[in-house]
């Protein structure tokens, strides 16, 4: 079996750092698949929104202030989860032609 082909990425995002190094990605699924972790961050997520309910709402848009940081709370989490998720396209990219006899 050959090696897989490196690709240099100038400027990669974080997650691109993050999924390049195989020991890292094994860690950090290992890590997120425990249990321990998964009521950490599903009891860190209710004590949150236990405190953005402990705040007044005086306005519309204070409601819509704790229901936004809870929305980024999600998003957070959900991106934390999944850092360790290498999205490798296996198929090769399908290039649209356009018939310029027409």
């Amino acid at each position: 079996m050959s090696e897989p082909t490196k690709i240099l990425i100038i400027n990669p995002t974080p997650k691109q750092q993050f999924v390049a190094d195989d020991g890292r990605i094994r860690s950090h699924r290992n890590i997120m698949q425990m249990p321990q972790t998964q009521d950490s961050i599903n009891m860190a997520l209710l004590e949150y929104q236990r405190t953005l309910l402990g705040k007044p709402v005086v306005d519309g848009n204070s409601a819509a202030t704790g229901g936004l940081k809870l929305a980024g709370a999600i998003e957070f989490v959900d991106i934390l989860i999944k850092m360790g998720e290498a999205h490798i396209r296996t198929d090769s990219a399908k290039i649209a032609t356009l018939d310029h006899k027409a």
